[in-house]
């Protein structure tokens, strides 16, 4: 890894030169101040005071007493320029000297912190995900050190979930796996027989397979940026309707009622895409929604922007959405039950395709055991959108 990044003595350079201007302006100004403003307040109270004036300038001579007055004062005056000049300049070397060494642990204070943050950082790269900045006192500073301990926090949270998705990607793989290699087996054996409906179970159980490495795909690809669509025009009713076809059974046997409202529209997208965005979310109710539940599926405009949006909403009975989790649950790898299966990307790669689209989509709920409804928000096709 390349050191330097931050460049330390250049900020130790910078601050230096700035500190040092600042020096030498101040105590010029504070020199030149006290040389001339000294000798001008000493004449005026010599004058005050009824004695000659201090200087050879104008009018030195009046009301001056005895010649030798008039000479003892002019020295005198001589005497203190020469004094105050003298002890302006020690004043001045003297001032330089403790603001150079005020400077200095400020600046070395300062870098000290340049380098904590340095070393965090280095730290985090390397994937020590637990290394934090002290909050230092400085406003400016405080808030790097909080964003580069979010930006751990973050790291942490990230590689946690994704600990979490191998573990969870090799139990999704496993149970298939395990039930073709044992179907497999007693078939060699003549044990389970080598029927339709074996058959059948080993195809659902590779199309289990296939459609889990078609989900990470396409969550690689989303995070390549090479997404590709086939944008076209696309029935809302023809897309539900496809979904429902999917469901229907599943639906069925968890006597969860999955039931429609609203016109069909038209939107312009990638019908596949769709199709797996909304069979997402129905599958993602059906996974919350106890038995004796319902789903509605309901479709509508909204044309109260200035550009109007086709909406499918998808509102269930089921568990709920707590409020903090809101915020999270389109997140890559969230999962809200952890003891339920899943990856906990099917929400992502939604959201994922909504966006390709230029689309929206939002979760509510009113908390837990209140259900909860995920709207999407896409264009619609030609000038109306029906």
């Amino acid at each position: 890894m390349v050191r330097g990044v931050i460049r330390p003595g250049g900020v130790r350079q910078a601050l230096w030169l700035s500190y040092s201007a600042i020096i030498v302006v101040v105590a010029g100004i504070g020199f030149a101040v006290v040389r001339w403003l000294t000798p001008t307040v000493f004449g005026r109270r010599y004058q005050a005071a009824g004695l000659a004036p201090a200087g050879n300038g104008p009018g030195a001579g009046r009301g001056a007493g005895p010649a030798d007055a008039g000479a003892a004062s002019t020295t005198a005056a001589e005497l203190v320029d020469q004094s105050v000049t003298v002890a302006a300049l020690v004043a001045a070397g003297i001032g330089m000297v403790v603001a150079a060494v005020i400077a200095g642990v400020m600046i070395r204070a300062l870098l000290g912190r340049f380098r904590q943050f340095e070393s965090t950082t280095r730290r985090l790269a390397a994937g020590d995900h637990s290394a934090r900045v002290p909050i230092p006192p400085e406003s400016e500073l405080a808030g790097l050190a909080h964003s580069i301990n979010t930006l751990g926090q973050a790291l942490a949270s990230t590689e946690q979930k994704r600990a979490r998705l191998v573990s969870d990607l090799a139990h999704e793989l496993r149970n298939p796996l395990t039930t073709i290699q044992g179907s497999i087996e007693g078939m060699i054996d003549g044990v389970i027989p080598a029927d339709i409906e074996t058959f059948t179970s080993l195809t659902e159980e590779t199309e289990r397979l296939y459609r889990l490495t078609e989900d990470l795909s396409l969550l690689a690809r989303a995070q390549e940026g090479a997404l590709g669509l086939n944008l076209a025009p696309v029935e809302t009713g023809e897309l539900i309707a496809a979904v429902l076809e999917r469901y229907r059974a599943r639906g069925d046997m968890q006597e969860v009622t999955v039931r429609t409202t609203g016109p069909s529209l038209r939107i312009r997208g990638d019908r596949d895409r769709l199709v797996q965005v909304v069979s997402n979310i129905v599958g993602n109710a059906l996974d919350h929604t106890p038995p004796g539940g319902t789903i509605t599926i309901a479709t509508s405009v909204d044309d109260t922007g200035r550009n109007p949006m086709v909406e499918i909403a998808v509102a269930d009975t089921g568990s709920g959405i707590p409020p903090e989790r809101l915020d999270t649950v389109f997140d890559r790898y969230t999962r809200l039950d952890p003891q339920r299966p899943g990856t906990g990307i099917g929400l992502n790669i939604a959201r994922t395709l909504v966006h390709a689209h230029g689309g929206t989509i939002a979760a509510r709920s009113d908390g837990p055991g209140r259900g909860s409804t995920f709207t999407l928000r896409l264009p619609p096709a030609g000038d109306s959108g029906r």
